[in-house]
């Protein structure tokens, strides 16, 4: 992106959080040197210790591509845990928007389907989503919702994808 951008105006960065640890607090950032004094005055002062980078860097050093291709298969399967389950317990009635890669999948809904007031109920019983309009500016995606399939074991997310349908179903959301 910063290639084709042609100014020295855009940031990149990432993690490893999602490959090693999520509390191992260590990434990076891809700037231009303009930038910064602005991301240092925004640091919390707390860098990974010296001990963990250099575990971090070992690590990779020596496992990385095994254990990316151990994380994708067990993150495909959970996709596709997700996928199946949505399938079975909701059918055609949701469009399924579903990633190659990464944590999430959408439901979309219909345009005129308000899922704002849904998130409450399904809270209550136990099941949290992220909203469409979240994740955009206003509340042209309220139609949307995000499911993680990333952190909870195939049964969990079955029974929680179960018991999401019934609470569309009791919303007048879904038919069957």
């Amino acid at each position: 992106m910063a290639s084709l951008n042609g100014q020295d105006n855009v940031v990149y960065s990432g993690s490893f959080s999602k490959i090693l640890a999520p509390g191992l607090r260590l990434g990076w950032i891809v700037a231009p040197d303009t930038f910064l004094p602005y991301l240092m005055a925004v640091n919390p002062g707390t860098p990974p210790s010296q001990f963990t980078i250099l575990s971090a860097l070992y690590f990779l050093k020596k496992n990385m591509e095994e254990h990316v291709a151990n994380l994708c298969n067990m993150f495909r399967g959970k996709r596709d845990c997700m996928l199946g389950a949505i399938g079975e317990s909701m059918g055609s009635e949701v469009e399924i928007i579903a990633p190659k890669g990464g944590l999430y999948l959408w439901l979309k809904f219909p345009d005129d389907i308000d899922l704002e007031p849904i998130l409450p109920i399904a809270r209550e019983k136990g099941v949290i989503f992220g909203l469409g309009n979240t994740f955009s500016t206003g509340k042209k995606a309220n139609n949307y919702i995000r499911l993680c399939y990333g952190y909870h074991n195939l049964e969990d997310t079955v029974s929680g994808i179960e018991l999401l349908a019934k609470i569309f179903r009791e919303q007048g959301l879904l038919k069957s």
